[in-house]
């Protein structure tokens, strides 16, 4: 097993560290009626896999917003 991997931009990462992994947003869900932005609205996830060998392609989950980090629209405009 290894112990040390490199992100895309070669910084070292280990067990227990923090990565960001590239999503696209499906839904948001406000948790108010006003539809408001909030940490306890539900953004749902697809993660974005290039294909890879042993990736999971179209894995989705559900977080607050507090979860997420902006890394730019999907036209790449920031």
């Amino acid at each position: 097993m290894a112990t040390l991997e490199q992100d895309i931009l070669g910084s070292d990462f280990i067990v227990g560290d923090s990565v960001l992994v590239r999503c696209t947003v499906l839904s948001i869900t406000p948790s108010t009626p006003a539809g408001y932005g909030g940490s306890g609205d539900s953004i749902s996830l697809i993660v974005e896999t290039p294909g890879n060998v042993g990736e999971k392609a179209g894995v989705t989950f559900t977080v607050s917003p507090v979860q997420c980090r902006f890394a730019g629209n999907k036209y790449g405009a920031q």
